[in-house]
């Protein structure tokens, strides 16, 4: 429990440093301790899933539609 505490200290103080000049309006950046969060919890792997899932079923959907007008 230490160590999870130390590395999250770590991490909000390494975001804090020059953060500023590293954003830019079009694309900002996540934070470090965000980041770090994400990978603890396992947030970014299921949102990745989710994402994906979701491009999946769109994809068929239109193959599906594809097909169904080319066999009209």
């Amino acid at each position: 429990m230490k160590n999870v505490l130390a590395l999250l200290a770590i991490a909000a103080l390494a975001c804090s440093c020059g953060k500023s000049d590293r954003q830019s309006p079009e694309q900002p950046l996540e934070s470090t301790l965000e980041t770090a969060i994400g990978g603890f919890t396992g947030k970014t792997a299921i949102d990745t899933g989710k994402k994906a899932r979701k491009d999946i079923e769109r994809i068929s959907a239109q193959k599906n539609k594809d097909l169904e007008e080319a066999l009209e």
